[in-house]
C-alpha cells in the first residue's frame, strides 16, 4: 500500500512537471534563509506543485463545459485527483480529498445512468457503503456489456470478503468470472468451487482462464491456490505457465508444487538455487524439507530438517505429526540419538492420554467407597461394565484418535481436522484414515465388548418412551436444519467452526468414495455405535457403579461435548448427551441411545448431501 500510494505521488509529480515545463527556469529571486531552512524550501515546492494542480483542474473544467457528456473525461479527472488526495508526499492532500469526494459525487448526480460511472463510484467505496451502492445497481446491470457487470459482481465479491462472508463471496466471484475469464475474482471463484466440492469444475476454470497482464502477484495467488486446492497436475500445469510468462514464482511454493507432482529432483533443484537458513524457515517450510528428503530416500537430510525444526520450534504437533509421517516409513529412526527427544514426547503424549482417564476414574472410586460406607445405593446399568472398563473405554477413544492421524494421515491432517477443504484425490485418503481410526479404538474396545450381553444393547423396558423421544428429536433436528437453510442472509453470517468442516469433509470424502450409501453408513450407523460404546456403554456404565447415575451422567455428557470440540454448539452437545444417557438408564440398554445420535447424525448427513447438489 505505501509503496502504491508512492508511485501514485511520482506519477503526480509528473503531471505537474508536464503542467509547468518552465517552472524551473523561471527567474524568482529565493531568499537565501529559506534555502538555508529546508522545511521553507519545500512548503515553496508545495506551493507551487499546488499552483500547478490548480491550473490542471481548471483545464479539465473547460474541457468538461466543451464536452458535459463525456463520462470518460469526468473519470480521468477524479483519477488524477486521486493521486494527491492519497499522496504522502504534498502538504495540500487535504484539499485533494475534498476535491476527489466532490468529483465522485459529480459522477454519481451528472451520470447516474451510466454504467462507467457508476461502476467508478462503486469500486472507490469501501465496506458496508460499497455494498449497498453495488447492490442498488444490479437491477439496472441487465442492459450492461458483460464485463461491465463482471466489474460489479467483483465489487460485491470484494465487499463481502471484507465482511467475512465467505460463501457471498463466492458466489459473485463465481458470477464475475463466468462473465469475463480475466477477472481479478478468479482465485476467489476457484477456491468457492473447491470448497463446495467442485473441484473438477475449478480445474477447467483455472486451464481456460487467461494469464494475468502485468500482475504477477496474481499468476503467484493462482499457483498457491492450485497446490492448496487442486490436483497435483493442475498445479503443475499452472506453475508451468507461470514461468512461461516470466512471473516470479517463490522457490518454496516451486519445490511444493513438484513434490506434489511426485517430482522430488525437481523439488530439490528449486530450493537449491536459495540459500536456506533455518532461522528464517516457518514449520511449513521445514516440513517441505522433510517430505523432499523422504521422497529421495534420503535419510540424513531428512533428520537434519527435523531436528532443526526442533531447534527452532520445540515440540509442536505438526512437528510430531512430520515425525510420525517419517517414523511410519522408516521406523529405525525410533532409534535416532538425535531425533530422541521426538520419540520420547511421541510416546509421552500417548502414555498421557491413555492416563488421562484416571483423573475422572480415581475421584470416583473415592466416592464410591463413601457411598459403600454410607449404604447408599448405586445403579448398575451393565453388570460386566466396572471402573477399570471405563478407564480403558475413554483411553482406548483417546489413543485412536491421537495415535492413528499421528502416524499416518501426514499431509492429510489438515483436511481430517478440518483446517482446509479436501485436495483433490484426496478424498479417499480422508475416509480411510478416519475409518481406520474407528476401527483401531472399535477393536481395542472388542476385547470388553464382547461381555456385554445381548439385552445391554437392545434394552428391555421403557422402549415406548425411547421411540417418541426419538422420534420427537428427529422432527426438531429436522425443523431446525430446514431454518437454517431458509434463513436470510445476514450482514453477519454464521461463522463455520472446525468440527462443521470435519464433519463436512467427511461425509464429503465417504460420498466420493462410496456415494451417499457410505457415507450414511459411516456418519449414521458406525460412529454412533462405536461412540454409544465408548460414552454411554464404558463411561456412562462404568461410573454409575460408584456415584450417582445423575453426576455419571453429567460427566459422561460433560466428556462428549468437550471431545467434540465445537464449543458453538457445545450446549447442543450436552444436551444430547444427557439425553442419550436418560434413555440409557430408562431402558438398560444402548440401542436407544444409538438410534437417537444415529437419527441425529442421518439427519445432518443427509442436509449436507443436499447442499452439495
Amino acid at each position: 500500500m505505501i509503496a502504491a500510494r508512492r508511485v501514485r505521488a511520482w506519477l503526480a509529480a509528473a503531471c505537474l512537471a508536464a503542467a509547468l515545463p518552465c517552472a524551473a527556469n523561471d527567474d524568482v529571486s529565493i531568499a537565501a534563509e529559506v534555502l538555508r531552512t529546508p522545511s521553507r524550501a519545500f512548503e515553496q515546492v508545495s506551493d507551487r506543485q499546488q499552483l500547478a494542480y490548480v491550473k490542471l483542474l481548471g483545464a479539465y473544467a473547460r474541457e468538461e463545459t466543451a464536452h458535459p457528456a463525456d463520462v470518460a473525461l469526468v473519470i480521468a479527472r477524479c483519477d488524477f485527483v486521486a493521486m494527491f488526495a492519497d499522496s504522502e508526499e504534498v502538504t495540500w492532500a487535504e484539499d485533494a480529498q475534498n476535491d476527489y469526494q466532490a468529483c465522485q459525487k459529480q459522477l454519481a448526480d451528472r451520470f447516474q445512468g451510466d454504467a462507467e460511472a457508476n461502476l467508478y463510484v462503486a469500486e472507490h467505496r469501501y465496506g458496508k457503503e460499497s455494498l449497498e451502492f453495488a447492490n442498488g445497481l444490479l437491477p439496472a446491470s441487465d442492459r450492461w456489456t458483460p464485463k461491465q457487470r463482471a466489474r460489479l459482481h467483483a465489487v460485491l465479491a470484494r465487499g463481502h470478503t471484507a465482511a467475512k462472508q465467505t460463501k457471498l463471496a463466492g458466489e459473485e466471484a463465481l458470477a464475475a468470472v463466468r462473465l469475463d475469464p480475466g477477472s481479478d475474482q478468479l482465485v476467489t471463484a476457484l477456491r468457492y468451487l473447491c470448497d463446495t466440492g467442485h473441484q473438477a469444475d475449478a480445474e477447467a476454470m483455472l486451464a481456460s482462464a487467461p494469464p494475468p497482464a502485468e500482475r504477477s502477484w496474481l499468476e503467484t495467488q493462482r499457483v498457491r491456490l492450485a497446490a492448496d486446492k487442486l490436483s497435483p497436475a493442475a498445479a503443475l500445469t499452472e506453475l508451468r505457465r507461470a514461468e512461461q510468462a516470466k512471473a516470479p514464482i517463490d522457490a518454496w511454493l516451486k519445490a511444493r508444487v513438484y513434490l506434489l507432482a511426485g517430482m522430488p529432483a525437481e523439488a530439490a533443484d528449486a530450493l537449491s538455487h536459495i540459500k536456506v537458513q533455518p532461522a528464517y524457515q516457518n514449520p511449513e517450510q521445514f516440513k517441505l524439507r522433510m517430505e523432499i528428503a523422504a521422497a529421495r530416500k534420503d535419510g540424513k537430510a531428512a533428520e537434519t530438517a527435523l531436528h532443526e525444526w526442533f531447534g527452532k520450534t520445540g515440540i509442536t504437533m505438526p512437528l510430531l505429526v512430520a515425525y510420525g509421517k517419517w517414523l511410519t516409513g522408516d521406523p529405525r529412526q525410533l532409534f535416532s540419538i538425535s531425533l530422541a527427544p521426538l520419540a520420547l514426547a511421541l510416546l509421552a503424549t500417548l502414555l498421557f492420554l491413555a492416563c488421562m482417564p484416571g483423573l475422572l476414574a480415581f475421584p470416583a472410586h473415592y466416592r464410591g467407597t463413601v457411598r459403600a460406607r454410607l449404604n447408599k445405593p448405586t445403579l448398575s446399568l451393565f453388570e460386566p461394565i466396572g471402573l477399570r472398563h471405563m478407564w480403558w473405554g475413554l483411553g482406548a477413544f483417546l489413543v485412536a484418535s491421537a495415535a492413528v492421524p499421528m502416524l499416518w494421515a501426514g499431509d492429510s491432517l489438515p483436511a481430517l481436522e478440518g483446517a482446509r477443504s479436501m485436495l483433490a484425490g484426496e478424498q479417499a485418503t480422508v475416509f480411510t484414515l478416519y475409518l481406520a481410526t474407528v476401527l483401531a479404538g472399535a477393536a481395542l474396545l472388542a476385547c470388553v465388548a464382547w461381555r456385554l450381553p445381548w439385552r445391554a444393547w437392545a434394552g428391555d423396558q421403557g422402549l415406548k418412551a425411547a421411540v417418541v423421544t426419538v422420534l420427537v428429536w428427529s422432527v426438531l433436528k429436522i425443523l431446525v436444519v430446514w431454518a437454517l437453510a431458509h434463513a436470510p442472509h445476514t450482514a453477519a453470517p454464521a461463522q463455520v467452526n472446525s468440527h462443521d468442516r470435519v464433519v463436512a469433509t467427511l461425509i464429503l470424502a465417504a460420498h466420493h468414495v462410496g456415494g451417499p450409501a457410505l457415507a450414511l453408513a459411516l456418519i449414521a450407523v458406525l460412529v454412533p455405535l462405536y461412540e454409544e460404546l465408548v460414552f454411554r456403554g464404558f463411561i456412562l456404565g462404568g461410573l454409575a457403579r460408584h456415584i450417582s447415575f445423575g453426576w455419571a451422567n453429567a460427566w459422561q455428557a460433560l466428556l462428549f461435548a468437550v471431545l467434540h470440540f465445537d464449543a458453538q454448539h457445545f450446549v447442543f452437545y450436552l444436551a444430547i448427551g444427557l439425553l442419550a444417557g436418560w434413555l440409557v438408564r430408562r431402558t438398560r440398554g444402548l440401542g436407544a441411545s444409538i438410534a437417537l445420535h444415529a437419527a441425529n447424525n442421518a439427519v445432518a448427513c443427509v442436509a449436507i448431501l443436499l447442499s452439495m447438489g
